[in-house]
């Protein structure tokens, strides 16, 4: 693995600019964590309601690119985060408020 690939895709506008999420030279065997999307000086309630997709793909070092995993994304601008069940330990907990 040499790096993350991800796109937004919007039915009927297209696909926002690729992010790439380079792999550190240690890390690149095996690999487990988050990817975070973050959205700077941007009206949330411009996406509100709107169905979008994220695209993911790994690029390995010789170039190829694996096959496309899609996650649904959607915003929704009056949401509030729900408390996690008692029993699950090390979770982050906030408010949009």
């Amino acid at each position: 693995m040499k790096q993350i690939v991800c796109v937004i895709e919007q039915p009927g506008v297209g696909v926002y600019p690729a992010a790439y999420i380079r792999i550190k030279e240690g890390e690149r065997k095996e690999l487990a964590g988050y990817i975070y999307l973050t959205i700077f000086q941007v009206n949330y309630f411009s996406f509100n309601f709107i169905d979008l997709t994220l695209r993911v793909e790994i690029q390995d070092k010789a170039g190829h690119y694996s096959a496309p995993v899609f996650f649904p994304l959607s915003f929704n601008a009056l949401y509030r985060q729900e408390l996690p069940p008692p029993n699950v330990s090390n979770a982050t907990t906030w408010d949009q408020s």
